[in-house]
């Protein structure tokens, strides 16, 4: 036979190949001898082998089957709850937010009657009264950490306490609850209390329609040249300088937006005097003036005793020996000082004693410099100390003043670059504080130049060149320097101090001291041109301004001041 011939290749070892696994039948690949690529089996399987082998149809294979579907759809039942639940959790907080931030872009609430603008009027007014509740005790809190170093720590509970729970934070809260609640009824109501008045709809325009608002807040404009497009034809350039404006989507547009309610003038002007007259009687008539009397002796870092020794001798021209013995026994008072400050009430005495032709002392009819500035004996050291502790004790309270607006106000512009903000923050706290010492040392300089002046032209001596010029001056001219009139001009040169502050703050500061020259001026008119005092001239006052603020915030708010128009919309909204 062929296979037992010597020469013959030896016969292929069979390859095989696992076929399901390890313990499965077997497949040749090679051929047999027989030429049939069979299953090779050593033997037949038995019946429990082939109950194993798995079987689609099978009960347990369908029994398993349904189980896995079922916990497919559990599976995905669970996290649609879940997904459910912290959507709804995060629908929850953005209303709880609500309550205390108001979002950019709310819309204008449509109300049907007089009823539903009681309702939306007081739940504004609680609304307003609970965020400035807080507000007030959040800045109250600040001040007290500050002086916590400087008070007993007996005392640590009842300052904290007092700082959330005392009464100008209770006054505050109601102020700007009342003032809220009665504006927002106002405002609401009008058109229904007197039907003729009523403006039509169409003079509600959306946030997008309104051309006003388009021209100012949801767009960016630049001055700048712009050459002429090739599609540009059919429109002629009437001038290189023409206006071109970044347009954003509506979503960006009602981010940026402060929608409000566009009303006639005077209906937003009398609600804004009603509500801030009446609003203002919380607060008690005499707290204001005298805590910003005091404040302003704080700032400018002179003794209390001082102002009332000027106003008594530059009205009055006599001393309080009270007033001086406190200067003296300040510790800071240098020897130099005390001494003239004794010579001051000496020389008082002698021109009380004084005989009919008797050499006239000169007396000074105003504090002298030794009384403006007990710590220093020169008047050329003045200015570099004042600075410093002016600053310096400011800067906590213009550090709130910029930190917090910044934190709270652009809450996503520090989320996203916090080093940013703060640090412009810091700079700005810087610059308040500069201006402020600034101010104090203008003011101070001027005071103390004029009244070195009047002295050295009231005792010149007949041997000094300019004797005869002087002789020839009236002594009412002389006196002018330091005549109650002669404030105003270090008063007038201290604004040149607002030059350091930030371009945007200057109309805020400008706006700060306007209602208190007019406070000024209503006391003057009061007291000296004879009006007849009344109790609610304050109120009055206030019904004034804030009718103007109200109707510009309302109708044109591009003219207030980004924070201002910020802080009105959280408390009051479009409507």
């Amino acid at each position: 036979m062929a296979h037992d011939r010597p020469d013959s290749p030896p016969p292929l070892s069979p390859l095989t190949v696992p076929v399901l696994g390890e313990g499965r039948p077997t497949y040749s690949t090679a051929p047999s001898r027989s030429h049939t690529p069979f299953q090779k089996r050593a033997h037949s399987p038995t019946p429990s082998e082939a109950e194993s082998e798995f079987n689609p149809n099978s009960n347990a294979s369908i029994r398993r089957a349904i189980l896995s579907y079922e916990n497919l759809v559990t599976l995905a039942d669970a996290q649609e709850r879940l997904k459910y639940v912290i959507a709804n959790r995060k629908e929850t907080l953005k209303e709880a937010r609500k309550i205390v931030w108001r979002d950019r872009g709310e819309p204008v609430v449509e109300l049907a009657d007089v009823e539903d603008c009681l309702k939306w009027a007081l739940k504004g007014g609680f609304r307003a009264a609970g965020l400035a509740f807080n507000v007030r005790a959040g800045f109250n809190i600040v001040l007290a950490l500050i002086r916590l170093p400087s008070v007993p720590k007996k005392h640590w509970v009842s300052l904290i306490q007092r700082a959330i729970f005392g009464l100008d934070t209770w006054r505050f809260a109601a102020m700007l609850g009342s003032f809220v609640s009665i504006y927002k009824f106002l405002l609401n109501a009008l058109p229904f209390l007197i039907p003729s008045i009523r403006a039509p709809s169409d003079e509600y325009p959306s946030a997008f329609d309104d051309d006003d608002e388009t021209q100012t807040l949801p767009t960016t404009v630049f001055d700048i040249t712009v050459p002429p497009s090739p599609d540009d034809t059919k429109t002629p350039i009437m001038s290189t300088q023409r206006r071109r404006m970044e347009r954003f989507s509506l979503s960006t547009q009602a981010q940026r937006i402060l929608i409000r309610k566009k009303t006639r003038r005077w209906h937003s002007a009398l609600a804004g005097a009603v509500a801030g007259g009446l609003g203002v009687l919380w607060e008690t008539r005499d707290s204001l003036p005298r805590s910003y009397t005091n404040w302003v002796a704080s700032a400018a870092k002179v003794p209390h005793a001082c102002l009332r020794m000027n106003y008594d001798m530059v009205r009055n021209h006599t001393v309080n020996f009270n007033d001086v013995d406190s200067i003296i026994a300040r510790s800071e008072t240098t020897p130099s000082n005390k001494a003239l400050l004794l010579n001051l009430k000496d020389t008082f005495l002698k021109l009380q004693t004084l005989s009919p032709g008797d050499p006239v002392p000169y007396f000074p009819h105003y504090a002298t410099c030794s009384a403006i500035h007990p710590a220093q004996s020169s008047c050329w050291s003045v200015p570099t100390t004042r600075f410093f502790e002016v600053a310096r004790w400011m800067l906590p309270i213009y550090g709130a003043l910029h930190f917090v607006p910044a934190v709270l106000f652009k809450r996503s512009t520090f989320m996203q670059n916090p080093w940013k903000v703060l640090m412009k923050a810091a700079i700005g706290t810087g610059r308040s504080s500069a201006f402020l010492g600034i101010f104090v040392i203008i003011y101070q300089s001027i005071n103390c130049f004029k009244n070195q002046s009047h002295e050295y032209l009231s005792t010149l001596s007949p041997s000094s060149p300019l004797y005869p010029l002087v002789q020839k001056m009236p002594k009412s001219v002389i006196d002018l320097l330091i005549s109650k009139y002669s404030f105003f001009v270090p008063g007038l040169f201290s604004g040149l101090a607002l030059f350091v502050e930030e371009k945007r703050r200057r109309p805020e500061l400008a706006m700060y001291v306007l209602p208190k020259g007019l406070e000024s001026l209503w006391i003057v008119a009061t007291g000296k041109v004879g009006l007849k005092r009344w109790k609610g001239g304050e109120s009055l006052l206030t019904a004034i301004g804030m009718a103007m603020v109200m109707s510009t915030y309302q109708n044109d708010p591009q003219h207030l001041s980004g924070l201002v128009r910020r802080i009105l919309y959280q408390f009051i909204g479009p409507n």
